[in-house]
């Protein structure tokens, strides 16, 4: 009861979890088989998430749905659920639910992690789900150790996901976010390589105080 609980249900996907589904996925899978291995790149991901978007709504028709499928409605949902199952070995699972208990992990690169200003330029990031997203998240999977991008609101809220999941999730947005704040008043100290120098510090500034001291202290240690 325990391990069950560990599971949020969440599964907004219409899609059925059977053979239909499969034969889809083994052809997008040999479609797409030279971007597979890049899905968490974000440069890569920018290139080939759209085309494979693209490729899932020229035939998702075609499969079986729980009930009518409704691109407005259920698109996204079923775009996250689709790169989730074809980056997985997906004939070894069930259903939805057991294949959920592949997400192992959700990391996220502070530093490539800042607010796009113009959600639909050319700085703007494409989660797995078709949306543009703010902060990229790299999903990784058990089986075969592959990662996706995607953004928080379609790991917390489109597909079952695993509790500790959605914590991490939301104190690496935190993170993220904080990260960002800093960066609009202060700039990079070129010791510790933290965020600790105020903006309005000289320019020549390029240790924080607390560099400076351990610097300060070495040169004396070297005089003695």
């Amino acid at each position: 009861m325990e391990e069950a609980r560990k599971y949020l249900i969440v599964n907004k996907t219409t899609i059925k979890y059977d053979n239909k589904l499969f034969t889809f996925l083994d052809g997008m899978k040999k479609k797409f088989m030279c971007d597979l291995d890049f899905l968490g790149n974000q440069e890569h991901a920018k290139i080939v998430y759209p085309l494979m978007h693209d490729y899932i709504k020229g035939k998702i028709y075609g499969l079986n749905h729980v009930i009518s499928y409704n691109p407005h409605k259920h698109r996204k949902p079923n775009n996250y659920a689709i790169f989730i199952a074809l980056c997985s070995e997906y004939r070894k699972y069930k259903d939805w639910e057991e294949l959920a208990e592949n997400i192992i992990n959700v990391t996220i690169h502070l530093d490539e992690n800042e607010e796009v200003l113009d959600p639909g330029g050319q700085t703007a990031m494409t989660c797995c789900c078709s949306h543009s997203i703010v902060y990229c998240f790299n999903i990784h999977l058990k089986d075969t150790g592959m990662k996706l991008i995607a953004g928080d609101t379609c790991i917390l809220k489109n597909l079952l996901v695993n509790e500790d999941v959605v914590a991490k999730v939301k104190q690496l947005k935190k993170s993220a976010q904080k990260l960002a704040r800093l960066k609009k008043t202060h700039r990079m100290c070129g010791d510790c390589q933290e965020w600790n120098i105020k903006l309005d510090e000289p320019y020549w500034k390029k240790r924080c105080i607390s560099c400076w001291r351990i610097w300060k202290s070495t040169q004396r240690s070297d005089i003695n």
